[in-house]
């Protein structure tokens, strides 16, 4: 067993002690997700799943619990129960007045699942907010569907920023900062990052470019991305920027 397995296996040992002698409901629910999470990490989807089966069945009202267990079914590749569990999150938290929560499980999971299987209207759906990101995830659905769009001409928001260079990107506009932009993009929204670099190498070659070219933003990338198409585009960008 490697040592960061072995690790993990204490931190679930310690866990489960603080699971059975943790009275107070809110700290044993938190524990119980962790719990869940935990045993993924491990490498046991289905003890995982069984877990966050449990804590919904007993606190069916959690949006925390609901969005646990959408994570859960995407690491096991079950994409259908994870956007039934993130819609019901994502409901409980407008039930419960916390729209920010709700808003982001919109503009993120719930959002590139519906893309991925090329809803583009549920994309559009999605787009309730007011914010930059809300904005731009619209007009990024609006091009899917073939309809007019207006770009604005920046976004304070970092996410937002990245996600306009890309759609003005698709708009014809320069290219230049895209290939930047991927490398320097860190650890945050790594399934949008994966996103950018998959356009960006499409528009790269479109535009007479190397897919060679963004060959390290490809080897960088960090498995997994939690996105139906991730599998079979990596295979396809490895072998088209000579990573295998």
């Amino acid at each position: 067993m490697r040592m960061h397995d072995r690790n993990r296996g204490r931190r679930l040992l310690a866990l489960r002690n603080l699971i059975r002698s943790e009275t107070d409901t809110a700290k044993l629910m938190k524990l119980r997700k962790e719990e869940a999470a935990l045993l993924m990490e491990l490498g046991n989807p289905g003890e995982a799943a069984s877990a966050a089966g449990r804590l919904l069945a007993d606190y069916p009202d959690w949006p925390a619990g609901h969005a646990a267990a959408a994570d859960i079914a995407c690491r096991s590749g079950r994409w259908t129960d994870a956007e039934r569990l993130f819609s019901r999150a994502a409901a409980l938290n407008d039930s419960c007045g916390c729209p920010e929560a709700s808003g982001r499980l919109r503009a993120g999971p719930l959002y590139r699942l519906a893309e991925a299987r090329g809803d583009y209207g549920s994309c559009l759906a999605l787009c309730t907010g007011t914010g930059e990101l809300a904005g731009i995830l619209a007009a990024r659905a609006s091009r899917h569907l073939g309809l007019a769009i207006m770009l604005p001409k920046e976004c304070l928001e970092p996410l937002a920023g990245r996600l306009l260079i890309l759609e003005q990107a698709w708009a014809g506009a320069a290219t230049d900062l895209m290939y930047r932009e991927a490398l320097e993009w860190g650890a945050p929204e790594p399934e949008w990052r994966w996103r950018f670099i998959v356009e960006g190498i499409e528009i790269h070659m479109a535009a007479g470019g190397e897919a060679g070219d963004w060959r390290q933003a490809v080897a960088e990338t960090a498995c997994p991305v939690l996105d139906p198409r991730f599998g079979r585009e990596r295979n396809r960008l490895a072998l088209l920027t000579g990573l295998c």
